[in-house]
């Protein structure tokens, strides 16, 4: 079994991503959000919590893949006041990441990188070749693109960019690509019955992820459980275990939806073949 190592984890959408495609599970995660990290611990009970990846070591670790959703407040868009200040924002942690990758015992054969589509555009692209070079440099080769959540049948549109990285001297037999696109049922009566306009796309999820939404408002506020299901995780991934409908739902806003992460890793990779 491979092994996997996932910094700025958020609630495993990466991991289940790449868990799924590379065939492998977390051993180690690092997380600071208090919320997520509970989460995680339920989610990965076998997997070692690193604490802050700036203040943690990896000397004792390895690992055939590292994976990091890095936060994106640096180069987003959304992120007016602080003007996308990018690598002079104290939560700009990909140098930290490259720090840290230093001090393993063998660098990772694989890296997986997941953040905004801002970051191809911010510092008119200067802030992306910034995470090209610093790759390069410890000697990965990498292919990277913006891949959309309706791309992968989601009911939203949620543009990220992913990059896949593999070490350039590296023997390691990469996974062929897997997967197909699913095919579309007719639903459930509910979900034919209360989506209107919106029924295509709410059906095309419910076949994908095999199971029907539960109501979009909970409360005179959005469901929680809706907006799990929205994201493409399991019933409860989420909800079981924060009961806050805030804390939830700010998870849940900044998680991966992992079959968008697959379709990802499916596309970049067919770019190594």
């Amino acid at each position: 079994m491979q092994s996997i190592i996932s910094l700025c984890s958020g609630i495993g959408g990466l991991d289940l991503a790449v868990e799924k495609f590379f065939d492998t599970q977390v051993i180690a995660h690092s997380e600071i959000n208090p919320h997520a990290l509970e989460v995680m611990e339920h989610r990965f009970p076998d997997s070692v919590s690193l604490g802050d990846l700036k203040s943690c070591n990896l000397r004792n670790f390895e690992a055939d893949i590292l994976c990091a959703g890095f936060p994106c407040k640096p180069v987003s868009v959304a992120n007016v006041p602080d003007k996308r200040i990018g690598q002079d924002h104290e939560q700009w942690v990909f140098d930290d990441i490259i720090k840290l990758m230093k001090t393993m015992p063998a660098l990772p054969k694989g890296v997986v990188l997941e953040n905004v589509q801002g970051l191809q555009s911010h510092n008119s692209g200067e802030t992306l070749r910034h995470v090209l070079r610093e790759t390069t440099k410890l000697g990965y080769h990498t292919a990277w693109g913006v891949v959309w959540a309706r791309d992968a049948g989601a009911p939203h549109r949620r543009a990220r960019i992913f990059l896949l990285s593999y070490l350039a001297d590296s023997d390691w037999k990469r996974p062929q690509r897997q997967g197909s696109k699913p095919e579309l049922g007719k639903g459930s009566k509910e979900t034919e019955t209360t989506w209107g306009r919106y029924l295509g796309a709410i059906k095309r999820w419910e076949n994908i992820i095999g199971r029907p939404p539960p109501r979009a408002d909970k409360d005179m506020g959005l469901n929680p459980a809706f907006a799990e299901w929205l994201m493409g995780f399991d019933e409860g991934w989420v909800t079981d275990i924060i009961k806050s409908r805030t804390q939830s739902i700010d998870l849940l806003g900044n998680a991966v939806c992992p079959q968008q992460g697959l379709l990802a890793l499916q596309l970049l990779q067919d770019r190594f073949q």
